[in-house]
Parts: C-alpha cells; structure tokens; sequence
C-alpha cells in the first residue's frame, strides 16, 4: 500500500468536513393539502416535522453505532463525545415533536418510541461491551421501528412533492448512519451485519440517484449532492474495501460517516428552503 494514501484519505475527509424489527406502515388514510394544513390552528410546517421524524430515526442508529465504536475501542474519547451528544440531540428531537405533533393520530406512536428510546437509552449509557451487542442489536431495531413508524406516519400527511423530496433526503442521513452501524457491527463479529451493510448501501445509492434527478434540485443541491457521493465514494470503494486507511481505517471510517451526515443535513435544510 502506497504510505501516501493514508494522509490523503485524512485529508480528503477534513476538507470535506470543513465545507459542511421492521414495523408495519401507517394504515392508509387521506392526506392533507397543504393548504388545509396551513389554515389549521397552529399548524406545523409539516417539511420541519418530516425532517425532525427522520432525525429521530438516523439518531437511533448513530446511537446503536457509536455504542459499538466504542466497544471496539475507536477513538474511545470522541466516540464517547459523540454518544454523549446523540443523547442529548435525540431527547431534544423527541420533546420538539411531541409538543409539535402534525396529527393527534400519531401520538400513540410517539408513546411507543419513547419507550423504545427508554430502554436503549439505559444501555448505552452503560461502559461499551462486545458482550451486550446483541442486546443493543435488538433494541435498536426496535427502536428504528418505531422511530421509522412515526415518520411514515408524518410523511403520510403531505402531498406536496416538495414535502416528499425533505423526506428522502431526510432518509439519507438514516441509510448513512445504518451503514455506519453495520459496518462497527460486523467488526465485532456481529453475524447477518455484512449483508445489511450492502442492502443499506444499494438503497442509499438509488436515493442519492433519485435527489440528483428530483425536479426540485436546484444548481447548488445539485453540487452538494457531487461531494457527498464523492466522499461515498471514499467510504465505500476506499474505507471499507480496505484499500486506503491500513491501521486508521476503522477510525476514518467513523469520521468518513460523520462527514457524509452533515453534508447531507444540508442538502436536507437547502430542500427544506425551497
């Protein structure tokens, strides 16, 4: 291996970061317009809500990842940082909805995601262990569940496509962080991991395609969304093939994610404007 890869995938990756149990769908029932949302009492813009919904979903898997970052040891003080935060980020996300619910119909499935929140929560909070992987396993995909539940749910509400498009952006940041988490779990030796990885990864790939081609994408989303598949491209045939990173790999792997995610949120806010 070339010793100069190793500095130039850290490189390409800070300059990148410097510029930015599956539940049952919703049972079917009639959208709103976005007009007779709007002129509801204290309406809530239902794009901000489709994208607090989808954080809810992206931050239970970044949870469930960097509590297996660092069971395995990756830079244990920042993926500590990081857990600290998603914590926090999460509970915040949740009470935001909770006060701004779009639709009393979904507030029993915000009382089931926060108790799906609950119980992760108490084990996370926990020293990192390879041994409770299984045990986190389960209960993040329980929560994914009910998190993706609730955001169908708020989805459901809008036919405007623009609505729609915040939602599939919105979805990246989850597929990002799924990856992520698939990836540390399979490093554990987490069996069935490496398959979800590339399932994850097919579906981030055909989003990404579908966002590029979205009538909706103007000249500068256009050209976030190039370097974000640029740093994919880095994560998927670079980091995760091995074929750049040696010794740092796992490390830049976790950065590499962290990147992506927060370019993404911005091709999300930039949707969100229009």
């Amino acid at each position: 291996m070339n010793s100069n890869s190793i500095p130039a995938a850290i490189a390409l990756i800070l300059l990148v970061s410097v510029s930015v149990t599956v539940a049952a769908a919703p049972p079917p029932r009639a959208k709103q317009s976005s007009a007779s949302r709007a002129a509801a009492a204290n309406a809530t813009p239902i794009d901000i809500a489709i994208n607090k919904a989808e954080r809810l979903v992206m931050l239970s898997q970044r949870a469930a990842k960097l509590y297996a970052q660092g069971a395995l040891g990756i830079m244990p003080a920042r993926t500590e940082a990081l857990l600290s935060e998603t914590i926090q980020q999460f509970e915040g996300e949740l009470n935001w909805l909770k006060v701004n619910l779009p639709s009393p119909i979904l507030a029993n499935g915000i009382r089931e995601q926060d108790a799906a929140w609950s119980a992760l929560k108490a084990q996370i909070m926990q020293k990192p262990s390879r041994d409770k992987l299984d045990e986190i396993a389960r209960l993040s995909e329980n929560l994914y569940a009910k998190t993706k539940a609730t955001a169908l749910g708020v989805e459901a509400l809008t036919v405007n496509p623009t609505d729609e498009i915040v939602g599939v952006s919105a979805r990246q940041g989850v597929l990002i962080q799924r990856m992520g988490k698939f990836y540390m779990f399979d490093h554990a030796g987490y069996k069935g991991a490496e398959a979800a990885f590339r399932s994850t990864k097919a579906e981030f790939l055909e989003n990404h395609k579908k966002l590029g081609e979205a009538k909706e994408a103007n000249e500068s989303i256009k050209r976030e969304l190039d370097l974000i598949l640029g740093q994919a491209n880095l994560l998927l045939t670079g980091l995760v093939e091995k074929k750049v990173g040696g010794d740092m790999n796992d490390a830049l792997v976790g950065k590499s994610i962290e990147v992506m995610l927060q370019m993404q949120e911005s091709v999300t806010t930039m949707f969100e404007k229009l």
